[in-house]
């Protein structure tokens, strides 16, 4: 297994008369083998994508208080952002795009993975994987949905029970395949900190689109 962006999937041992790990480590072993060679932002690609980042202020009952809508234009190349143009100016200066989107897993956790109940056995195929009770606090838990004939990870949901800085905070990743690699479609952040007379509550969204790819 790849120490990259999949230290998440990082399959535990398993017995040898155990069927149904044994699948599973055959499906995390292609997940793997997707990720670190085809997702965009983790390969040796140039190209650029328009992006709209969306920054959303919650009141404690998940009412709207504000909301701000920003559009950049991103070029990437050699695994690093090369350049950010903006196409349309945010009002809010924590409107911005961050400068990677490859993931940051804990590296050689241990989860617990189980296949979701009522498979149809075709199509879309989902693993939900959780980290033992003493990491419960420390590295998230989540879900990963995948075509189960291409290996392409459609979503991929996690939840961090506690993350320094926030009360709560998840992040959900959808993907989409483009001449022959995997991108993001949307990534969307929610998230609860401490403020200095009340909680904060936000939301951030970025949407994904015009993907231009120059060379690999």
């Amino acid at each position: 297994m790849s120490a990259s962006m999949m230290y998440l999937f990082a399959a535990a041992g398993r017995a040898e008369n155990d069927p149904t790990g044994r699948v599973m480590d055959y499906y995390l072993s292609k997940l793997d083998s997707v990720l670190t060679g085809r997702y965009i932002f983790q390969v040796d690609t140039t190209f650029s994508v328009k992006v709209r980042s969306i920054f959303i202020h919650h009141d404690s009952r998940g009412g709207l208080r504000s909301a701000d809508t920003a559009v950049y234009e991103l070029k990437f190349g050699n695994l690093h952002k090369i350049s950010e143009t903006i196409l349309d100016s945010s009002t809010n200066a924590a409107n911005n795009p961050p400068d990677t989107f490859t993931f940051q897993f804990p590296q050689n956790s241990q989860y617990i993975y189980n296949f979701f109940p009522n498979d149809t056995g075709a199509g879309i195929l989902a693993i939900g994987f959780d980290p033992p009770e003493y990491l419960r606090d420390s590295i998230p838990d989540g879900i990963v949905t995948f075509d189960r004939t291409s290996y392409n990870i459609s979503r991929l949901i996690l939840n961090f029970i506690e993350r320094e800085g926030y009360q709560r905070y998840s992040v959900v990743y959808e993907f989409e395949e483009i001449s022959k690699l995997l991108t993001l479609k949307s990534l969307q952040i929610n998230a609860a900190k401490s403020g200095f007379l009340r909680n904060v509550y936000y939301r951030r969204i970025f949407e994904f689109y015009d993907y231009n790819i120059i060379g690999r």
